[in-house]
């Protein structure tokens, strides 16, 4: 309700008056009938006094007003002027041409406003040099998570639409990792093991810590790709690996085939491992034969007789196991079961009717002595490529199946280096060829051969007496690789596993040139969260001695909202080596940890934009000269320009004595302007003088004037309480206006694309945000309230109240204010804090209408405070949106417009809790909703829905609050609410379902 009318002398209205005029002429004259609708000539003099009786009543009820405007008056307090809009500009050179371009202070740039069809000016607000470093990588790097997470680099400078801040939940590219390469010693087949030996620089063994399944995860190149060994073990000081599948090669460093094993850190690697000697070895435990053949046949491997069942020199026994024979060096052994089978070999018996016959006697029996043989040696042999040569071994396995051994056979001999694979039958590989050299009669008859029969043969292999090193050893700690051979080599220990070399969580930043001797801006663009950070932030540059600490101006509260960072690296700004990329990178550090806790809310990076400054809607005309011809009291003048934030003005006082302009020049050069003439004698001098809301506290000397911006005009004193221009055939001043478009300068971002000032080799100017707080001059009810609260409070703030009715005068844009003590704005208990918590008209569209009056506003409030407060312990904050999500279950008639019904209702609820004032009510209604610091309660939001126009029956509901704070995001049922001083609560998302037979 406007001031105006809450003072009412007099409440009746024309009805009002209507009706007592026919009341009391029923009572005096009741044969006369008062008829407004058909009147006579009595009724209509009776409107026409109904009407004067109004017109009076409505002069009375504007008395309180009027006298409460001239009270007001008296103290000479004028309108506001109107706000500038503000934002952010983003510049870019013409590419290629030069290396940097400076664009001063006050550059002027030009944007369209499309509703008023009018071109609006705003000017740089800092000076910026504009250089051709672009920002080409971004890396999350943190040792806390032992994450390297790349967001931007010069393959996909456009990867990662957003960074979530310190976010490290995700995966990463980081790899801590060591790879052994070998020729064959990783050549092993499903069920064999293979054994690593690692040493610590004191000797010890690493088996236990390296078997750790929490800690290390070991791989081998399959025939696929890498595959994790289906058991990790230790074993006899050295970890045991067992594989299932099969082993493939990949080119080592040198290009030569070698197997691969690669051992990787299962999680954050919090301690450096160093090893002094690596030794590889493989062993395998009861591996069948792949083929057994006698000669030219194949035999069964479980059971097998392997010279057949009768004795011949020179027969073949070929046992074929490549999985095991391919192992150089190995210690590999036979095992099996040996046991004889006899065989008795006689003629048959037509030979023995053949030599009767030559006998020509008389048949008769014939007895032949029976001969024995046996395998009585035998030779052990492997193929080298080029011909069948013996195994090195005891001569006495020679003669192994002679008969005289029975029983379990172990055969133990050293794997050849130069065994080749042969055709062995239908078997190709390396094999064992057994050749009967020795079988004494066996080619007698009738003769009994004692054959060899063999069960359970199985073939072993280890490297037990013989561990090599491996062929090439690698390290990836991060994402650098490094060649560990030579060392190993060498005998001297490296470092297998270390920690990511950056223990704090880091955003780093790496542009492609330095900045020549010039200050670097960046703008970060934030996803509006309402989210308030008590993270502390160090910004760090590279340079020859690491990174080094910098002074910035942070725009952004700790990137918890869109905001300029300025800073100036040392002349020492080299380029660094991170994560294997060289740039000359800006860290940004989270101090103190904050970001550790993993459920804790990361503010999200929407962009980051280099070569970034802040405009203003501020446009300052050319200098106006002014005249007088008579010096005299109360004097004015019309100014051209208008919305009027300040202005410079320049007074004529040549006529001061030489003593005092010499006094002026020395004290206060920033405050004159002189001219001299060819002499060195002072020709022109004109001195600044100050702007005062009124005179009532200047002095005679003050040098003091007034513009009052709704007139557009410049007004002095009266020349004896305060001082007035004298005049002078000369200009007796001058005044340079600064002004601004108001509420029309508020534009949406992309709209600031020009410049009005020629700068040389700029290319694209943009600006990333809309433009924002732009506001016009203050009302007269406005004022009359403000100048209400200035006798109230005698314009000094000491209560609560008094510093909410400075910050609702402070600008049209403020809504609500509310102050609160005893808690900072992050919400923590703090006794000697003072936060105001303000709540925008235009707050959906983000902070940035906020953030523009933020320090103007806290700078003001501190001003005027009574009591003994620091900036540290004043805080100004937007408050806490609660986003209510309201589900309402329903029942209609009118199924064919339910889609009509529910955007209604969908309307309505969001209508009603909406903070702002409701449409139509003007900018100086409050606003409708929910007190900042207050939630509505499930009772009210009952009320508030069956009060609601609809069509449908509401059957049941249900509102979920949802917010942001410093530990995440929330979601809760509204009766489980904490209400905190510095909530709001927003309409947020609304869905109404309609039931069938009471089924949604």
């Amino acid at each position: 309700m406007k001031a105006q009318e809450v003072y009412r002398i007099d409440p009746r209205s024309r009805d009002d008056l209507l009706k007592e005029i026919a009341e009391r002429a029923a009572s005096y004259t009741p044969e006369w009938l008062f008829d407004p609708n058909d009147p006579d000539i009595g009724s209509i003099i009776a409107l026409l006094f109904a009407d004067q009786t109004l017109g009076s009543i409505e002069r009375l009820n504007r008395v309180i007003g009027k006298y409460r405007t001239e009270f007001v008056n008296m103290m000479n307090i004028g309108m506001q002027p109107a706000s500038p809009a503000g934002g952010i500009a983003v510049f870019e050179l013409i590419h290629d041409i030069i290396p940097e371009a400076y664009v001063p202070s006050g550059t002027k740039l030009l944007a369209y406003n499309e509703d008023t069809a009018e071109n609006v000016v705003f000017e740089t607000q800092a000076s910026l040099h504009v250089t051709n470093s672009m920002l080409r990588d971004i890396l999350a790097v943190s040792g806390s998570f032992g994450k390297i997470i790349p967001y931007a680099n010069d393959d996909a400078p456009e990867a990662a639409a957003e960074i979530p801040l310190f976010d490290f939940s995700g995966e990463g590219i980081e790899q801590n990792a060591l790879m052994l390469y070998h020729e064959n010693a990783f050549d092993v087949q499903p069920g064999t093991s293979i054994l690593i030996q690692a040493m610590s620089p004191d000797g010890e063994s690493l088996a236990e810590r390296l078997a750790d399944p929490g800690r290390f995860c070991f791989r081998y190149q399959g025939a696929d790709g890498l595959a994790e060994f289906s058991q990790v073990w230790a074993q006899d000081g050295a970890v045991a690996l067992r594989c299932d599948g099969p082993v493939g090669h990949i080119p080592a460093p040198d290009g030569t085939p070698c197997g691969l094993i690669r051992i990787d850190a299962a999680g954050r690697v919090a301690d450096s491992l160093d090893i002094a000697d690596v030794r590889l070895s493989s062993f395998a435990d009861d591996v069948p034969p792949a083929f057994v053949g006698h000669n030219d046949s194949d035999l069964p491997k479980e059971a097998f007789m392997p010279f057949g069942e009768t004795a011949s020199l020179f027969d073949d026994c070929y046992i074929g196991c490549d999985p095991v024979f391919v192992h150089a060096g190995a210690s590999v052994t036979l095992r099996f079961f040996i046991e004889y089978k006899d065989k008795f070999v006689t003629f048959a018996q037509d030979e023995v009717d053949k030599t009767l016959k030559v006998v020509k006697l008389k048949p008769r029996r014939i007895v032949f002595d029976a001969a024995n043989t046996c395998v009585e040696r035998v030779s052990i042999e492997y193929f080298n490529g080029s011909g069948w040569r013996r195994i090195e071994m005891d001569d006495a396995w020679g003669s192994l199946f002679d008969g005289a051994c029975a029983g379990d056979v172990a055969i133990p001999f050293a794997c050849p280096p130069d065994w080749e694979p042969v055709d062995a039958g239908p078997y190709t590989g390396r094999c064992l060829r057994l050749r009967v050299e020795q079988a004494d009669n066996c080619y007698l008859q009738p003769c009994l051969h004692h054959m060899p029969l063999i069960r359970g043969l199985s073939v072993s292999y280890s490297y037990h007496e013989g561990r090599q090193q491996p062929r090439y050893v690698r390290r990836v700690s991060g994402t650098e690789e490094m060649d560990c051979t030579p060392a190993l080599r060498r005998s001297e220990a490296f470092t297998a596993f270390r920690p990511i070399d950056c223990p704090q969580n880091s955003l780093f930043l790496g542009f492609d040139n330095k900045t020549p001797g010039a200050s670097m801006s960046l703008f970060f663009k934030i996803q509006e969260k309402n989210y308030s950070s008590d993270a502390s932030l160090r910004f760090e540059y590279s340079s020859h001695k690491g990174f080094v600490p910098m002074r910035v101006s942070d725009g952004t509260a700790g990137l918890s909202r869109s905001g300029l960072v300025m800073f100036m690296p040392g002349e020492d700004f080299r380029e660094a080596d991170v994560c294997g990329v060289s740039r000359h990178w800006i860290r940004i550090v989270d101090a103190d940890g904050i970001f550790d806790n993993p459920d804790c809310y990361h503010p999200v990076i929407e962009s980051i934009l280099p070569h970034a400054a802040p405009i203003h809607n501020v446009y300052t005309m050319n200098e106006e000269l002014f005249y007088v011809d008579t010096a005299a009291p109360h004097m004015s003048f019309a100014l051209s320009g208008d919305n009027i934030l300040s202005a410079d003005v320049f007074v004529n006082e040549r006529n001061l004595p030489a003593a005092s302009i010499e006094k002026l020049i020395a004290e206060e050069p920033e405050r004159v302007r002189v001219e001299y003439d060819r002499r060195g004698a002072v020709s022109e001098f004109y001195v600044r003088w100050d702007e005062a809301e009124n005179f009532d506290r200047s002095l005679p000397g003050d040098r003091h004037y007034r513009i009052d911006r709704l007139a557009n005009t410049i007004h002095f004193g009266d020349g004896i309480g305060v001082r007035i221009p004298a005049a002078y055939a000369d200009p007796s001043f001058s005044v340079r206006i600064r002004r601004c478009d108001g509420s029309a300068g508020n534009l949406p971002e992309g709209t600031v694309r020009e410049l009005m000032d020629r700068i040389l080799y700029i290319g694209d100017i943009r600006n990333p945000i809309p433009t924002s707080g732009g506001s016009d001059m203050e009302s007269v009810n406005l004022a009359i309230e403000r100048g209400a609260d200035v006798l109230n409070s005698q314009n000094r703030l000491v209560s609560e109240r008094d510093f909410v009715r400075e910050t609702l005068t402070f600008s049209h844009m403020v809504s609500r204010a509310r102050c609160v003590v005893g808690v900072n704005a992050m919400g923590k208990e703090d006794r000697s804090a003072v936060s105001i918590v303000v709540l925008m008209r235009d707050y959906a569209a983000g902070p940035y209408s906020f953030e523009n009056i933020h320090d103007r506003l806290k700078d003001r409030l501190l001003a005027r405070c009574e009591a003994t407060l620091t900036a540290d312990q004043f805080h100004i904050t937007e408050p806490m949106f609660v986003h209510l999500d309201v589900d309402v279950w329903a029942d209609t008639d009118d199924v064919r417009h339910r889609f009509e019904i529910a955007a209604r209702m969908r309307e309505e609820i969001a209508a009603n809790l909406e903070p702002l004032p409701a449409p139509g009510d003007g900018d100086d209604a409050p606003g409708g909703g929910w007190q900042i610091g207050e939630a509505p309660t499930v009772s009210q939001i009952d009320i508030l829905l069956h009060g609601i126009r609809r069509e449908a029956v509401i059957r049941r509901f249900a509102v979920t609050a949802r917010y942001i704070d410093s530990d995440g995001e929330h979601a809760c049922e509204l009766a489980a609410l904490r209400v905190s001083p510095f909530m709001v609560c927003v309409s947020g998302q609304h869905r109404v379902h309609f039931l069938s037979n009471g089924v949604s």
